[in-house]
């Protein structure tokens, strides 16, 4: 696997992380699963172990009713990868309750006006990286990107896993995680 650098305050990635990278950042348009609306995305977050699954979670609404979809990409499978073939990766989605999606918006919301920010993210060997993004309307964005484990993170870092945690239990078994170990 290739090490990411930072290029440009970016870290650079190689073909397939690209690859995924554009699918977790569109989660609406996942294939295989029920299309979405961009504009009832209310929220996604990731977290990306660079040696281990990338698992993104998304929030919409679509009219009184709320989802959550979760992707995910096994690393291990794609070790070797033909050229046009797309990267392997696991969907999933359920609904959820009005209660929670609203709870997790309201905790992102708060998160997102944090004072402090994390570091931006650097070079990232072996560790993992977070990222949240808050739909605020139609036209505006709020990101934060950080280096899971970090001191300026912890906030951040303890948000991601009780919300992943809460989310994926309202969804099925990960695939991408017995994927992985399988790899």
């Amino acid at each position: 696997m290739k090490a990411r650098t930072c290029i440009g305050g970016r870290p650079h990635m190689n073909d397939t992380e690209s690859d995924v990278e554009r699918i977790m950042v569109s989660p609406w348009s996942y294939a295989g699963l029920p299309p979405r609306s961009e504009d009832g995305l209310l929220l996604y977050f990731w977290s990306n172990y660079s040696l281990g699954v990338w698992s993104s979670w998304s929030l919409f609404a679509d009219g009184a009713l709320y989802f959550v979809r979760r992707i995910e990409w096994a690393r291990g499978r794609d070790r070797v990868r033909l050229a046009g073939e797309a990267p392997t990766t696991f969907g999933a989605e359920s609904s959820i309750p009005e209660a929670l999606a609203s709870s997790l918006v309201s905790q992102a919301r708060d998160l997102s006006s944090m004072v402090q920010l994390p570091e931006p993210p650097g070079i990232n060997l072996d560790g993992g990286q977070g990222k949240l993004v808050l739909h605020i309307n139609a036209s505006e964005l709020k990101t934060i990107t950080w280096q899971v484990g970090r001191v300026h993170a912890k906030r951040l870092d303890s948000w991601l896993e009780d919300a992943s945690e809460v989310l994926n239990s309202k969804l099925p078994k990960s695939s991408a995680r017995e994927a992985q170990n399988a790899a």
